[in-house]
């Protein structure tokens, strides 16, 4: 996984020697000491920022109440090459899924947001669904196929979000109540899933749909009845972004303007 990959590439090379390194998120301060690259003292977590204004907004939709349309993103994941290659079921059945609750649903607008650094392979997958199910590109209304919209937008647009094996679902973590996570028994049933999926310790925060119909039901429940989160559980929601996202406070434009200006002006005092 990343973080393995990541401590093994650092620890091969020589000591760091610069004043700072800056990482957006704990895990990755962790990857970077656990590597023995640099020192504690030469090192910061201080946010990511673009999500400064994502969670001002989360603050701003709270405070203000704001109604949604009844809008569903899927967003698509990823879990390794040799499963996208292979047209992994998976990937098939996913999408399948958001074509049936579109058809089944005229009233909700479905979306589906391929990665786009595999478009072309999503497209296969698109493709396959569409002959399979009879229907063309415009056949159903209300699914729209987005590759580029803005992942934020679509966050805050839709009543519920279904997301996998990526930092997206930690970003809808804490800004939607009703986030379901599709481990299809595709993938979950094989032997070697556990050590691909990521956050799995944390799906006790999340709903889990285990088939297409039980993601089809759970999304039609939550759409009609968005579910209330307990504080504890918006507060581990909000504790796993901070440790593999992003700061919770929101405030990493003015930290890395007090870190580079400290920077530089220690180094100007050596000159």
């Amino acid at each position: 996984h990343g973080y393995e990959h990541g401590k093994e590439l650092y620890r091969k090379l020589k000591k760091f020697r610069g004043s700072l390194i800056i990482v957006h998120n704990l895990a990755a301060k962790k990857m970077f000491l656990d590597s023995k690259y640099v020192e504690e003292k030469n090192i910061k977590a201080l946010g990511s920022l673009r999500m400064d204004n994502f969670i001002k907004k989360i603050e701003y939709q709270k405070n203000n109440k704001i109604k949604l349309n009844k809008q569903v993103v899927f967003f698509e994941f990823y879990i390794n090459k040799e499963y996208i290659s292979n047209d992994f079921e998976l990937y098939r059945k996913y999408f399948e899924t958001a074509c049936l609750l579109a058809i089944q649903n005229p009233d909700i607008k479905v979306i589906y947001k391929p990665k786009s650094n595999f478009l072309s392979y999503s497209k296969r997958t698109i493709k396959a669904i569409f002959n399979k199910l009879g229907v063309d590109t415009n056949g159903i209304k209300n699914l729209d196929i987005l590759p580029n919209a803005n992942v934020h937008d679509l966050i805050f647009n839709s009543r519920v979000i279904c997301a996998f094996n990526s930092t997206v679902l930690l970003e809808s973590a804490i800004a939607c109540n009703d986030v379901i996570i599709p481990y299809f028994n595709e993938f979950s049933n094989q032997a070697h899933s556990k050590g691909e999926t990521k956050f799995l310790d944390h799906f006790d925060l999340f709903q889990i749909a285990k088939t297409q119909n039980e993601l089809i039901k759970l999304i039609k429940q939550k759409v009609e009845n968005p579910s209330k989160l307990s504080d504890a559980i918006l507060h581990k929601r909000r504790n796993l972004f901070n440790d593999y996202v992003s700061s919770i406070e929101g405030s990493a434009t003015e930290k890395y303007i007090e870190a580079i200006s400290f920077c530089v002006n220690q180094s100007q005092k050596k000159l």
